[in-house]
């Protein structure tokens, strides 16, 4: 079952055990949010249900963060770990598509879009259905009546994080 790998193929530490050992972090806190074309408004990293508004919200919700990247070292790797996220994550820097994430760990590797000076992360999270259909039952909505049961059992949405852009050796 199986055998010797190619000595051609290079080796690499796992970007999880990478992160015991950054050799430089930065985290992003001050999040910027917009769900449903409101206007974007500060909010700390929570969970959803802790918002009446956002209680029931399908999303996608939108958060976005600028920081400031001194000349990146030559060689080092960047990793964006989103920390924990309830629902389901795409991740753009500087307007670039680094990657989705559905399951922990929520860590993708950033350092091609990173540049010198001001970047922008997005994290665009889209929540579980089951607060949605609950939201809709207690709407009246018809179709999802069997979901009213459930309106004290939602389940966990939104990035909670935290979050932070690490830097690890080559």
């Amino acid at each position: 079952r199986g055998g010797p790998m190619p000595s051609t193929l290079p080796v690499r530490v796992a970007d999880s055990v990478a992160l015991e050992h950054p050799r430089r972090h930065w985290p992003l806190a001050d999040w910027t949010f917009v769900i449903d074309g409101a206007a974007p408004k500060p909010m700390a990293l929570k969970d959803w249900r802790e918002d009446p508004a956002l209680a029931h919200a399908r999303g996608p919700g939108v958060y976005a963060h600028r920081f400031a990247l001194d000349a990146p070292t030559p060689g080092a790797r960047y990793l964006l770990d989103a920390g924990l996220v309830q629902g389901t994550a795409i991740v753009r820097v500087n307007g670039q598509e680094v990657g989705r994430a559905s399951v922990p760990p929520f860590l993708l590797d950033v350092t091609a879009p990173l540049q010198a000076g001001d970047n922008t992360v997005e994290i665009e999270v889209l929540a579980p259905l089951r607060n949605y259909f609950v939201g809709r039952a207690l709407a009246g909505d018809p179709h999802y009546s069997h979901m009213k049961g459930y309106e004290h059992q939602l389940a966990a949405a939104g990035l909670i994080g935290p979050v932070e852009i690490v830097e690890i050796s080559p």
